[in-house]
């Protein structure tokens, strides 16, 4: 196997956040056309070095369209705060 360093694998993960980020609003906006949307959130731990144990609590989002919009999206918080959710949702 050849090494690949941290830092490759990282801009490698940005560059391909950025490249889909279109399809995500694609699929945020079809989402947000349903009448109802299911939502579940889980916590999840996260790694961080400033806090105690390197750890802290995020969540993931998961939001599901109704059955016109056979669609669903899952989102990242890094932190326990209600922000994401309400920019997901934004204009419903």
């Amino acid at each position: 196997s050849i090494p690949i360093p941290r830092s490759t694998q990282c801009d490698w993960f940005i560059a391909m956040s950025l490249a889909v980020e279109p399809l995500y609003e694609v699929l945020k906006r079809e989402i947000l056309k349903s009448e109802i949307i299911q939502t579940d959130e889980s916590q999840i731990k996260v790694q961080d070095r400033k806090h105690a144990k390197n750890i802290r609590k995020g969540k993931m989002i998961v939001c599901r369209g109704d059955s016109q919009h056979k669609l669903v999206s899952f989102i990242f918080s890094k932190n326990l705060s209600f922000e994401k959710n309400k920019e997901f949702f934004q204009g419903y």
